[in-house]
Formats: structure tokens, C-alpha cells, sequence
């Protein structure tokens, strides 16, 4: 729950902004299921669904540009497609049953968490490398796990998973706008 004293002295447009970094998380675990779900039944709209997915990390680059410059979200930008980029090619790979692939793309899933964890940390210094990687490898392990149980057809459990993915965005977004929050607040300290 936001509180009004928690933002108090920032700008409605910065709160806006940490509120949008809050839910994208949400957003991404959704249509990332549904991404999923359409791959699994054929109901066609898989590419309305991934064009959508794909907007993700330009609008949350574009959010994070504001503090941090254009060669950050450039760098933020490009690893967060290439995660999305990695888990459909995983989805892909296990309707193949292509055992090798799925292996290869959950290695460089979390090789791409790192390089994720370690550029936030570097842009901003209440973003720690490690809190971010850990919050980053339970969020995506949620979502492997979630994506395990379409090849096994453990529909319940999906749900399951996709319940406890949402309620850990929220974690995870909470982290980031917690961290952009105190950002913004030191900067105002030394400008003033």
C-alpha cells in the first residue's frame, strides 16, 4: 500500500513513474502466460500477444531513462528483450521436445538476470546487485516452473504458480520503486 507521506515532496510524475515500474512486473507475467497459453492451444494469437509482450521493456527503458541516460535503458532495454526473446524461444523449444535448447535457454536466462542485476546496481546504488539478481532468478524460476507445468499438462498447479508470480511482481516491483523512491529522494538532498 502507498502512503502519502512515503511520497511526499516528490513530483506526481516521478510517483507515476515508480508506480509504473512497480506494476510492469505484473504485466509481464501476464502476458507471458498468455504467450504460453496461446503456444499450447493454437488459438492463434500469439503474435498479438508477443507484439504486446515486446513493448514491455521499451516502455520501462523509456521510464528509466529519465534517471539514468540513454546508454542505460539502451543497455536495459536490449536485456530485457533478449529475456523475453530467451523464454519464448524455451516455450518453442519444449513443444519441440528439444531437450538441449531448453537447457542452453535456461543457462542464458540467468546468465541474462545477471547482466540485468549488475547494470541496475550500477546505474543506482540502492538497486544492489545482489537483492536484484535474487529477486530477479525467484521471479524467473516462478515463471520456468510455470512453463513446466504446460509440457507436464498440470493445469492446476499453473495456476497455482501464475498466482504466486503475480503476488512476487509485486515484490519485485516493489523493490524497484522502492530503490528508484530513495534515488530521487538522495538527489533531492544534494541538490538542495
Amino acid at each position: 500500500m502507498v502512503c502519502k507521506q512515503q511520497y511526499e515532496g516528490i513530483p506526481s510524475w516521478q510517483i507515476n513513474i515508480i508506480v509504473r515500474l512497480s506494476n510492469a512486473w505484473k504485466e509481464f507475467a501476464t502476458f507471458s502466460r498468455l504467450y504460453l497459453i496461446s503456444t499450447y492451444t493454437g488459438l492463434g494469437d500469439r503474435e498479438f500477444i508477443s507484439d504486446r509482450l515486446s513493448k514491455i521493456p521499451t516502455e520501462l527503458g523509456n521510464t528509466i531513462r529519465l534517471f539514468f541516460g540513454d546508454d542505460m535503458s539502451t543497455q536495459y532495454i536490449d536485456l530485457l528483450n533478449l529475456q523475453i526473446s530467451l523464454i519464448k524461444n524455451l516455450i518453442d523449444a519444449q513443444v519441440r521436445g528439444d531437450i538441449a535448447a531448453v537447457n542452453d535457454n535456461i543457462k542464458q536466462i540467468y546468465s541474462n538476470a545477471d547482466m540485468v542485476a549488475a547494470l541496475l546496481a550500477k546505474a543506482n546504488p540502492f538497486w544492489t546487485q545482489t537483492e536484484m539478481r535474487n529477486l530477479r532468478y525467484t521471479y524467473l524460476s516462478l515463471i520456468l516452473e510455470e512453463i513446466t507445468t504446460f509440457i507436464t499438462k498440470n493445469y492446476a498447479a499453473s495456476i497455482d504458480i501464475f498466482d504466486r508470480l503475480l503476488s512476487y511482481s509485486t515484490v519485485l516491483g516493489g523493490y524497484y520503486a522502492q530503490g528508484l523512491q530513495d534515488y530521487i529522494m538522495a538527489d533531492r538532498i544534494r541538490t538542495e
